[in-house]
């Protein structure tokens, strides 16, 4: 059975960062940025082209609030390059605005404590 288990690929990749309830968006995008670019380099290393990108934000009140974007083109399609880095950074940030947007009675000040960000749709090579 370890055999087995070192053979099975992970079925999914994301990124959560929990961090100290801030009520600022502009350092929550900052940390938002960073997360991306981290979970950008995990989808080169593994070769993945996700067409979907989803964010939750946990509030301290433990509410969650969910945005989600499908592209009919994966992102990376064109190859893993800075350009498309930034696109992906840049669909997350917009997802994270239209988040305060939608929500913006329930994220109260010091009431966002967790990011996380998790591709889907995601096809290998």
């Amino acid at each position: 059975t370890t055999q087995k288990h070192q053979h099975q690929q992970r079925k999914g990749i994301s990124h959560e960062r929990t961090f100290t309830p801030t009520s600022s968006w502009s350092e929550m995008c900052t940390k938002l940025e960073a997360i991306t670019y981290s979970l950008v380099k995990d989808l080169t290393e593994r070769d993945l082209k996700p067409k979907t990108i989803s964010l939750n934000i946990k509030l301290a009140n433990f509410e969650v609030l969910s945005k989600a974007m499908t592209r009919a083109v994966a992102f990376f399609s064109h190859g893993y390059n800075s350009r498309e880095s930034r696109d992906l950074v840049d669909v997350v940030v917009k997802l994270l605005k239209e988040a305060k947007r939608t929500y913006q009675e329930k994220a109260t000040k010091k009431s966002e404590k967790i990011l996380s960000i998790k591709p889907g749709g995601v096809d290998g090579g």
